[in-house]
């Protein structure tokens, strides 16, 4: 029902894989958020190459697999990379792509409890796959998912009309406090 893959770090001392980087990485930190619509860790194409990190697709669902954010899931809006830390559940019908989102969510509990026991929690890829799930009819399936993907989008859109706002309030900001503008 999905694909699930995850990614790695590059060597933190080598200067090279991180310096410049364009290619967006997360962390499970990252993950206490159902949109992630940005990230300021960046890799480069030679720190790619040199570990174990991929790239992962746009539009995608996350899941923290260790420490306090494991079982928490979002949704990436971007291509993205990321460490060990991080499964990506990737539905092999699209269709399924929130009604698998919700799911997870509502089973964040159980994968708390999953997720005890050692000394750090830990989710593995082999437990997220075997997770099962009830999945409806397709026509309910299809009717649940044409009504959440606008309600998805709008969110989408606001967390990034919020950012650019945020964005253009720390550039302002200064500015009006300095004199360089004013308000008539």
């Amino acid at each position: 029902m999905c694909y699930t893959g995850s990614g790695g770090t590059p060597k933190s001392t080598e200067v090279n894989y991180y310096e410049n980087g364009k290619i967006p990485w997360l962390n499970s930190g990252e993950l206490n958020k159902t949109f992630i619509i940005s990230t300021t860790n960046f890799i480069t194409e030679l720190g790619m190459k040199n570990s174990s990190a991929k790239l992962f697709p746009s539009n995608i669902i996350l899941m923290a697999m260790y420490g306090a954010t494991a079982g928490k899931t979002s949704i990436v809006s971007f291509e993205t990379t990321t460490n060990q830390a991080v499964c990506a559940i990737i539905p092999n019908d699209h269709l399924l792509f929130h009604y698998i989102k919700f799911s997870l969510d509502n089973m964040y509990r159980y994968l708390v409890n999953l997720s005890t026991g050692s000394a750090r929690d830990n989710l593995s890829q082999d437990k997220i796959r075997d997770l099962n799930t009830i999945i409806p009819a397709e026509r309910t399936i299809r009717d649940f998912s044409n009504t959440v993907i606008i309600l998805f989008n709008k969110i989408k859109n606001n967390h990034i009309q919020n950012q650019q706002l945020s964005s253009l309030r720390d550039w302002l900001l200064p500015m009006l406090m300095n004199g360089q503008v004013k308000i008539e």
